[in-house]
């Protein structure tokens, strides 16, 4: 990578206006510029900027078709991309707001607020944002003494009270995370990782209440921090939060769900924290989610169940036999039987197989567009229902 900062906002001007695209282009509604900050890399963006200085593979990949598309050849293309993402130092964030929660646009920065790299940095937001946030930008660079979390700046940057200005992001993270549902966003996933650790940093506890709980516990989820998201669950309903925690449990165990795992989130389940004493079903209903995604065998299913038949045997009577609950996304399922062998193994008939593989009352594997029954944990299902007499329920 050059010396020379005019030079580096040049070919990181190039950079962000290659693909043609407005990154706000695909958001609905009426958006704002509500703040940008520099930020170390996240987890996610350090391991892909690894793979791609190790093999030029992953995610930034696509740098090296934006650097084609200006007309670089293909060698020329590698070897600038291989240098920015090289030289860069960490991350600078552009942040809108939105009438339902907010975005991040980050780019890579290279430890040099210069006149030249701003006005590079600017061009990555739409015309009617460039303007605030060059003005933004300008102001960071009066902060050179501070660090993370506090090198922020822009409109949403009350009376340079950080902590609530973090705060407040947390909430537009989490009220955007309910609005997405389970689709994951990379950018989001960020935004939720660099949030809910600047409020770790800069507020005291008791500084958050339980709707703050609440919203940290979603960017942690967002993020994929589920140590971090288990304990905020907690302070949510030891803060006076229990109707709060009972949606962030179904939360919880819809993304852990989806990701195939932690196992300890399983296990954390098994003893929760005294706040959540009152919502024995639900705790116990989102274990008995998360180990059955997991695909074990009867000694991991087995006491989970008899929890959740203890705490309600009506509610665990339908959840058990008429919920999609059963669907295994662990990365190993184990031995994978098809209609006919699971209905030849459980001494029914394909076609009652075929109808409970269509409605996920049984454990089934979905991978390369194919759907199959895995055998530990059909064996770990037949023996828990079959214990409670649910069976043939």
């Amino acid at each position: 990578m050059p010396d020379d900062a005019a030079q580096i906002a040049s070919e990181l001007s190039g950079l962000l206006k290659a693909g043609a695209a407005d990154p706000l282009s695909l958001l609905a509604g009426e958006w704002r510029f509500h703040a940008c900050f520099l930020a170390p890399f996240s987890p996610a963006f350090a391991e892909s900027r690894r793979q791609f200085l190790i093999d030029g593979g992953g995610p930034l990949s696509a740098t090296v078709e934006q650097l084609r598309h200006q007309g670089l050849s293909a060698s020329e293309a590698t070897e600038t991309a291989r240098k920015l993402i090289e030289s860069a130092t960490g991350l600078c964030v552009a942040v809108v707001a939105g009438d339902h929660g907010v975005a991040s646009i980050p780019q890579p920065f290279f430890g040099h607020i210069s006149p030249e790299w701003r006005q590079g940095a600017a061009q990555v937001l739409a015309e009617p944002y460039r303007t605030p946030f060059a003005g933004a930008l300008a102001a960071l660079e009066a902060q050179s003494d501070r660090n993370w979390p506090r090198l922020v700046a822009g409109p949403a940057v009350k009376d340079g009270d950080l902590v609530n200005f973090w705060l407040e992001l947390a909430h537009g993270v989490a009220e955007a995370s309910e609005l997405a549902g389970l689709r994951e966003d990379a950018r989001q996933a960020d935004l939720g990782h660099w949030t809910a650790e600047a409020v770790a940093i800069l507020a005291g506890a008791d500084e958050l209440d339980a709707e703050d709980h609440a919203a940290l516990c979603r960017c942690r989820l967002v993020a994929g921090d589920f140590a971090a998201a288990t304990s905020e669950l907690a302070a949510c309903a030891a803060a006076g939060g229990e109707a709060e925690a009972v949606e962030l449990l179904d939360h919880l165990a819809s993304t852990v769900c989806r990701a195939g795992g932690p196992p300890e989130v399983a296990a954390w389940l098994a003893e929760p924290p005294a706040a959540l004493a009152g919502s024995a079903y639900d705790v116990a209903f989102a274990r008995v989610r998360i180990l059955a995604a997991l695909g074990g065998g009867p000694a991991d299913l087995r006491p989970a169940v008899a929890a959740l038949v203890a705490a309600d045997r009506k509610l665990a009577r339908q959840a058990l036999t008429r919920e999609p609950l059963w669907q295994v996304t662990a990365a190993d399922p184990g031995e994978l039987l098809d209609t006919a062998a699971a209905a030849e193994l459980l001494g029914r008939s394909p076609t009652a197989i075929a109808k409970r593989i269509e409605a996920r009352t049984m454990p089934v594997h979905a991978a390369d567009g194919q759907v199959r029954i895995p055998r530990r944990a059909l064996d770990a299902w037949r023996t828990v229902l079959d214990e409670h007499r649910l069976l043939d329920a």
